[in-house]
């Protein structure tokens, strides 16, 4: 929940920063922050305390006076981690709720498919989404908050390889951040000299991944890389 909190607090500052850079937003009442966030659905282990965390910050700063005497009028959306879902609910907060900037979604999927959609519109987005290609390559109207995967991956290979475990295997959900998480730890493994002994997807529904941890055990991998926690486990005792 620290975590959590501290990258919204991050993304409400730079809401702010973003809002009270935009053109006339003295003369109005209010700054009005749209929130995209996964409170239920699959991702909801992520959305729900960040649900929490931006009404909490958002209560915080109006009871406060809000900023320079303007109130934070906040629009939250539940988008089930649905990504479809979550684009509808784009366009509605910037044409019918005529917020100044959007904070969310919670997933790489979500934040992919809004990509394009903040860019048209014209509406800075502030992503907490943990892929790297989400902001990479840069647009003008879309941000991010948390460490990309590719400095996660670097850090966790690069402690792996300080173990002396030579190979690796890695565990991803079949879903834009699990694709794009594995790409870029296969990348940072071959930078870093350390073999990628097997590859194994599951789906984002999933609750059970015997099957492909068996396989990674069987592999020969000295570790497994685990893209949904971004955490290691060895298999062996250095």
């Amino acid at each position: 929940m620290k975590m959590t909190r501290r990258l919204v607090v991050m993304a409400v500052g730079s809401t702010l920063s973003l809002a009270a850079a935009a053109p006339g937003w003295t003369q109005t009442k209010e700054i009005r922050i749209g929130a995209l966030i996964a409170a239920s659905g699959p991702t909801a282990f992520i959305g729900a305390s960040q649900k929490n965390a931006f009404e909490m910050l958002v209560e915080q700063i109006n009871a406060r006076g809000g900023i320079e005497g303007h109130q934070i009028k906040a629009v939250l959306y539940d988008t089930e981690g649905n990504s479809t879902l979550a684009a509808q609910q784009f366009q509605r907060l910037v044409q019918s709720d005529n917020v100044d900037v959007v904070i969310g979604p919670s997933s790489t999927g979500e934040s992919l498919a809004l990509r394009p959609l903040a860019n048209e519109l014209k509406v800075p987005l502030i992503s907490f989404a943990g892929a790297e290609v989400v902001t990479n390559p840069p647009t003008p109207y879309v941000f991010k908050t948390p460490p990309t995967d590719r400095i996660v991956a670097e850090h966790i290979l690069g402690f792996m390889k300080y173990k002396n475990i030579k190979s690796v295997g890695i565990l991803s959900s079949a879903d834009g951040f699990g694709q794009a998480g594995a790409s870029t730890v296969k990348q940072v493994a071959e930078q870093l000299g350390v073999k990628v002994a097997a590859a194994e997807e599951f789906g984002p529904r999933d609750t059970d991944m015997t099957p492909q941890l068996l396989k990674i055990r069987g592999s020969g991998a000295g570790g497994a890389f685990d893209l949904e926690r971004q955490s290691w486990s060895d298999y062996y005792s250095p």
